[in-house]
């Protein structure tokens, strides 16, 4: 499945920064040691000539709820 975000300069308000911190928290995406979402705000993409940063969750987490109902 692939979302389409568009991220919002302030990130309390940017589902991108949310879904990733919350992914990297539980340590279910390949994230080449990233300990949070940061790098992937902070990486100019247009020097390297790409649009968008794939991310891939790890197998076990495929068929996970990732989003749960807060207590």
């Amino acid at each position: 499945t692939t979302f389409l975000f568009k991220e919002n300069p302030l990130l309390i308000l940017c589902p991108i920064f949310y879904i990733l911190t919350c992914a990297i928290y539980n340590n279910a995406v390949f994230v080449n040691s990233y300990t949070s979402a940061k790098p992937f705000f902070t990486t100019d993409l247009r020097s390297q000539n790409v649009k968008a940063i794939k991310v891939y969750w790890k197998p076990k987490w495929l068929k996970r709820l990732v989003f749960r109902k807060s207590v």
